[in-house]
Parts: C-alpha cells; structure tokens; sequence
C-alpha cells in the first residue's frame, strides 16, 4: 500500500486524512462565515494555498509542486477537482478532514501514487506534516469536468510500463529503465503528465524524427502531448519515472 494509516476517523479515497480543532470544553466557539460553497472563510482553494506552488496550467490541468517542511501544515483547503499525487520525498503526516471533524496519522511514501475524485464530492483538508523531512510532492488538478474520450490509455504491448492507478479519467504507469536501455515504440493517445523520480538524462525519439534529449532530476515534472514515440535512459544511472495519461 502507498500509504498507510492509524485511523481514529472515517475513510477517504484520497490520503484518508482528517484533522479538526475542537474548542476547550466550557469555552463559546464563535462560529465562522459560510462561503457559497459550504467552507468557511478561513478556507481556501487548494491552489491559492502556500505549501501548494502552481507551475504549469492549461485548460486541461493544474500542475503544482507541493512542498510542506518538517513540522509546519498547510491551511484548511477545499478539493474541488479530481486529483493526482506523485510523493517525491515522503514523510509521516497528520491529516484532517473538516467535513466530520476526525483525525488520523499515516504515510505517504516515496514513489507512491495516490488519487482523489473531489469533482462531485468536494474535500476539506489541512495537512502537518510529522516527519523530520520536507514532503515533496507533484500534484496535477483535472480541470476539464468529465472525461475527454482521448483514448483507451493501453500500454499493454510496452511491458516496461507497470499499471499503477487505473481511474475513470486516469490511467498511470511506472516506467523503469537502466543506463542505455529505451522502451519499445508506444503510443500515447491522451494528454499526460510525466514525473521524474531519479535519473540524468532522457532521450525522446518520435517516428521520422532525430531524438530530443533532455537532462532531468528528481521532481521533474512536464505535461505530455499525444504521440508515438520511444525513450531511452540516457544517464549513467537508472531512470525512473511515473507516467500519466487522462482517458
């Protein structure tokens, strides 16, 4: 499992994580703004939140690179786009849900690859992070409503490509490949998101074209066009990376 709890709360498909601050019995609780939405004021959209830094936006999704360091939390944030998460860097977290006021403890570990359907049923979350590290992480927002029927999303004839989260919207794969080794030609039909999770240098070579090469780290992260193509570990190290495709 990628992530891995001690709950004293409900579930959640996301990071199942939950936290709220209950007042001290015998004092008033002054109670908050309502917003349109149902969060209240002290709330904010999950890519207005500080730890949440936005790098890349289209019409199709938010690409942002999450950085909580050991110790702090992020504000109470409202989820209201399916989303997807790549761990950089894992840490042990406390989590909250405003929803139902539980908590619980967990972790997100590195390389893992979690999911969350927030389109027809917004979240509320603050996250702490409890580990002596910084959590890192890619996380990419679905900003078009519903699927885009931009194809079967099936890499099945590529091997080298291991199945790692298989949603309505969203496919994933983890793709591995030694120094000097490329995958088969493959055929990506959607829009996609690539993340970096170690490596040096990358070659991409598309049918009837000279290869592009690229050097690359850990945390990379691009958006993805359709196309046919083969890549090639370039590096004198392994090449790891996770790739996304939306259906």
């Amino acid at each position: 499992m990628p992530y891995r709890s001690r709950r004293s709360g409900c579930h959640h498909p996301f990071t199942r994580r939950h936290l709220f601050a209950i007042a001290a019995a015998g004092l008033a609780v002054t109670a908050l703004p309502i917003s349109a939405t149902g969060a209240t004021s002290d709330v904010v959209e999950t890519d207005e939140e500080p730890h949440h830094h936005v790098i890349f936006q289209n019409g199709v999704i938010r690409l942002m690179r999450v950085l909580i360091p050991a110790g702090k939390a992020t504000l109470w944030h409202e989820h209201t786009h399916d989303y997807a998460v790549t761990v950089i860097g894992g840490s042990t977290v406390h989590t909250g849900s405003r929803e139902d006021g539980s908590s619980m403890d967990g972790e997100m570990t590195t390389g893992s690859v979690i999911y969350g359907a927030y389109q027809d049923k917004h979240a509320i979350r603050r996250i702490t992070n409890t580990g002596p590290d910084l959590l890192h992480q890619i996380a990419f927002e679905l900003l078009r409503p519903s699927a885009g029927d931009f194809g079967k999303a099936d890499r099945s004839e590529a091997s080298v490509f291991a199945l790692v989260l298989d949603e309505q919207r969203l496919k994933a794969w983890h793709l591995t490949l030694e120094a000097g080794a490329s995958t088969p030609i493959y055929r990506q039909d959607g829009p996609g998101v690539r993340v970096v999770l170690s490596g040096r240098r990358i070659i991409e070579t598309k049918p009837g074209e000279i290869g592009h090469e690229g050097v690359v780290q850990a945390g990379d992260a691009a958006f993805t066009l359709p196309a046919t193509r083969v890549l090639t570990n370039a590096g004198p190290t392994q090449l790891s990376l996770i790739e996304f495709e939306l259906r």
